[in-house]
């Protein structure tokens, strides 16, 4: 008497209703090999997978794990199941695809978590490499290395999980309709995962963004304000640019080959989602186009339009005016701002001119400084236009640029001072980041209005 097994079981229910092991592999989204080896005995069938062998066969799980029906001799004698296995299957096949291709969506859903995981693992690396040890090019192509293997990773899952359909020839037309409409639905279903994980480590990734690109070696860090702001500016740009994407072109071009599979609602659905988009966009671009002309306006405008001055009338004035002493300014002579104010070059040192004096005594350190002689060293020459000495003056003020007049003697003359250059840059500043700040907000209100509608829309054609 042959041995009672799951094996010798599921071999005699599929001959029983006239399936081959490849037909059954099928069914079951595995090859023909591993029924093959179920039915030696040489292994067991998922845990997942038992209710949907009985179900297809009619029998119980229990019966399947003992290897017989209940009350019965034995299934391999030949005994005729219970339900005559080609009437079950049409009642019971689509129970058991759906039960199949759910636990599957379950399994690669809890894969794609695993990659935004890795994703996420690779921010918190570079937040530490950042902020505790001030290396923030290092963390910078951390969270790259772990961005580029969670979208191998994903794109590795989203290819395993993915179905193809059976020959038309070895299963019934109406069970061949159902399969194509449901493992159509299960690839459209993964790909949608797959395009939200590879969007998610995009922006992760973007976020991560300013570590590279803002930090002035390798061995500086970025305070974690200015990485917030910054990666949250990259992230918003990365979302936005790869959702357009998407809707714009891999979509379309997916629905174009039949990779996603679309029925006549859905697909007037997107007509009209991808038709909001485009004119969003339009304005979002339109805008942006005025105001990225604006901004390099007023980038390539000089400093002196945006700083205040002082108009002197003559040499006296003018040096009177240097030579007062002003707690609110700036001295150029000590050099804060001599390279970055464009501050006139002085003359030549006078030999009352002390170089900095560092004095040793008992093993303490003394700097000298001022130099002894102040008013030599803020001497400053005083040009024409044709570039002649005109006289000397000590600056006190801190002059950064002088305009001369269409006089003889170029007076009288417009000056500016290094603090009022460096507030000037700040207005200057100041403007470029409101008309930005502006636009930021125009394009969240334009998003907000977007999202809006496209709610509508979808609730229109729910």
């Amino acid at each position: 008497m042959e041995k009672k097994t799951m094996g010798n079981f599921i071999s005699a229910l599929r001959r029983a209703a006239g399936m081959t092991q490849r037909e059954l592999g099928e069914r079951l989204f595995v090859s023909d090999k591993t029924v093959s080896r179920w039915e030696r005995d040489e292994c067991t069938p998922e845990l997942a997978l038992i209710p949907a062998i009985a179900d297809l066969f009619g029998v119980t799980a229990d019966e399947l794990l003992r290897g017989e029906r209940n009350g019965t001799t034995n299934a391999a004698e030949g005994e005729a199941p219970r339900h005559a296995p080609s009437d079950y299957q049409k009642q019971k096949s689509d129970r058991a695809f759906r039960m199949l291709l759910e636990r599957r969506a379950v399994k690669y859903h809890n894969q794609s978590l695993a990659s935004v995981g890795l994703a996420l693992v690779g921010l918190i690396v570079a937040a530490v490499i950042n902020l505790g040890c001030l290396r923030a090019q290092i963390a910078f192509w951390s969270s790259l290395c772990f961005t580029v293997a969670a979208v191998i990773i994903q794109l590795i899952f989203r290819n395993n999980a993915y179905m193809r359909y059976a020959d038309a020839d070895e299963v019934d037309e109406m069970t061949d309709e159902a399969r194509e409409a449901g493992v159509a639905a299960y690839n459209t279903r993964c790909l949608y995962t797959a395009k939200n994980v590879c969007l998610t480590a995009a922006c992760i990734f973007a976020f991560c963004l300013p570590l590279g690109v803002m930090s002035f070696g390798a061995y500086t860090g970025l305070t974690f304000d200015t990485w917030l702001l910054y990666g949250a500016g990259y992230a918003a740009v990365a979302l936005i640019f790869g959702y357009c994407t998407w809707e714009m072109f891999v979509r379309r071009a997916l629905v174009r080959r039949g990779a996603i599979v679309m029925n006549e609602q859905e697909t007037n659905r997107y007509t009209a989602e991808r038709r909001l988009l485009k004119r969003s966009l339009t304005v979002l671009v339109a805008v942006g186009a005025v105001v990225l002309v604006a901004s390099t306006v007023v980038q390539s405008l000089d400093v002196t339009r945006f700083a205040s001055h002082q108009i002197l009338e003559t040499r006296e004035d003018f040096i009177a005016f240097a030579e007062a002493e002003d707690e609110d300014e700036i001295l150029v002579g000590h050099g804060f701002f001599t390279d970055i104010y464009e501050a006139p070059v002085s003359a030549e040192p006078s030999e009352g001119i002390h170089d900095l004096v560092v004095e040793f005594e008992d093993n303490a350190v003394e700097e000298v400084w001022p130099p002894e002689n102040d008013d030599d060293y803020l001497l400053r020459p005083f040009y024409d236009r044709d570039g002649k000495l005109v006289f000397t003056y000590t600056d006190r003020r801190g002059i950064s640029r002088i305009g001369l007049s269409d006089s003889e003697d170029g007076f009288p003359v417009k000056v500016y001072t290094a603090t009022q250059i460096r507030l000037g840059y700040n207005v200057k500043n100041n403007i470029v980041t409101a008309i930005a700040l502006a636009y930021g907000i125009f394009g969240a209100v334009t998003v907000a209005l977007y999202v809006k509608k496209l709610l509508e829309l979808r609730k229109k054609y729910a």
